[in-house]
């Protein structure tokens, strides 16, 4: 099968303030917002409870890790800066507390 490189690759090119702050809120996220963590990966993504950790983000999604597990949690709209993300984060947490 041949893929094209838009079908794997994210467009980075309007994401540079959330680029530059990633690894701050990665660190944040990790320090501060663990519940959150697990919330998405149990809640939103359906996986077991664990020690789950932000590796990542990009304008669609970020990423979480629980030992060699590893989970992509889907943005429903593109972020491109710190503010965005921050909302992002507020609102898929809110939906994650109110799913059973």
């Amino acid at each position: 099968m041949d893929l094209r490189p838009e079908q794997f690759l994210t467009d980075i090119s309007d994401a540079e303030a959330l680029l530059e702050a990633e690894a701050g809120a990665v660190e944040h996220i990790n320090a501060d917002h663990r519940e959150a963590m697990d919330l998405y990966a149990t809640r939103l993504l359906g996986a077991e409870a664990g020690n789950w950790r932000c590796t990542g983000c990009d304008p669609e999604g970020i990423d979480l890790q629980a030992g060699a597990k590893t989970l992509r949690l889907d943005f429903p709209e593109r972020v491109t800066g710190p503010g965005e993300l921050r909302k992002m984060l507020v609102r898929l947490a809110g939906e994650a507390r109110t799913k059973e």
